[in-house]
């Protein structure tokens, strides 16, 4: 058994998973993973529940990328995707069994399970999760988040270029401080490596050739971090801003303010795996939503189409961020 710590989740694998370091002296298993094989309870049980995708018509193709059941006896959760990668997650989020075809790899595999996978798993344990990427300016998380293709982890590795650290891409779970400051919002590290296409790495480092890729079937390709200038945050970071990455890049970059309200209705379609949530667990995510939205500045983003201009948003969302987040504004004339 390999021990690793990701997410905030110490996590007791049968294989060493690829990217993720060992962490032999972790704390206690939250999450144990079997690599390599299903539970009986798919073989055993004859009835299920669809959650996604839903509504589906009775004898209809399977023509999604994704289909998630809930098997009714046990209340464990199947995810079975196009191309034979299946999971399996205990309803209570306290373990992962996954299986792939002959024709893949356990780095195949991995794609899914070190994001949507873990994303929905740290959602069934109660813990609101972003489809964000995290980058630490000045000790502090900020949060790039927004809708796939917005340029994400793009503008991660444009920040660890510029020499800021990275603590996450594309899944950050974010839990309360804790201690003293139980109100303080916490961002937790994901795994030290980005993942971005060929067009983005040419963009940033003009070849792709010497990032591997992250499987042998795909042509997406790792940015390792903590090694030389390109940093890795291993700890938990407080949450200080959120920027949210229009998916539809103008001539920016231009950075605006965004209102509680309109921060609440963004941030409800970027978080992990809501597609998969129940009217109940939805309902909770509002709640924690609110509660961020309150706490946290949320900037509104408009990225340049280019996207050999990343450096240039970098420049400016460090620029807005200490300038309008960090700066004290004074008070308000007196009436």
């Amino acid at each position: 058994m390999t021990s690793h710590f990701i997410y905030g989740l110490s996590l007791q694998s049968n294989l060493a998973l690829p990217g993720v370091p060992p962490c032999p002296d972790g704390p206690a298993s939250h999450v144990e993973v079997v690599c390599g094989r299903l539970p009986e309870s798919v073989e055993s049980e004859q009835e299920s529940e669809e959650i996604y995708p839903r509504p589906r018509k009775a004898g209809s193709p399977f023509d999604h990328a994704l289909l998630a059941r809930r098997l009714v006896r046990s209340g464990d959760f199947w995810l079975s995707y196009a191309d034979g990668t299946q999971f399996v997650l205990d309803g209570s989020g306290g373990r992962v069994w996954m299986s792939w075809p002959d024709a893949l790899t356990l780095e195949d595999a991995a794609t899914y399970l070190l994001g949507p996978v873990l994303g929905f798993l740290l959602r069934l344990r109660g813990l609101l999760c972003l489809h964000a990427s995290v980058v630490s300016v000045d000790g502090f998380g900020i949060a790039l988040a927004g809708p796939p293709g917005a340029g994400k982890s793009t503008l991660a590795a444009a920040f660890a270029e510029a020499g800021f650290p990275v603590l996450s891409d594309d899944v950050a779970p974010i839990m309360s401080g804790g201690g003293s400051d139980s109100d303080a919002l916490m961002v937790q590290p994901g795994y030290p490596r980005l993942r971005l296409w060929p067009d983005s790495l040419r963009a940033l480092y003009g070849a792709t050739e010497s990032f591997a890729r992250i499987t042998p079937t795909w042509d997406k390709r790792h940015v390792e971090l903590g090694q030389g200038s390109r940093q890795f945050v291993d700890r938990p970071s407080p949450l200080a801003a959120i920027y949210m990455l229009d998916n539809a890049p103008g001539n920016g970059p231009a950075i605006e303010e965004t209102g509680p309200r309109d921060a609440l209705i963004a941030l409800v379609a970027n978080t992990t795996a809501n597609y998969l949530l129940s009217a109940r667990q939805r309902a909770v995510e509002f709640g924690q939503l609110d509660h961020v939205a309150r706490a946290v500045p949320v900037r509104r983003v408009r990225p340049p189409a280019d996207v050999r201009r990343a450096p240039e948003l970098c420049a400016a969302v460090t620029r807005d961020f200490r300038q309008q987040v960090m700066t004290p504004r004074p008070p308000p004339p007196a009436r």
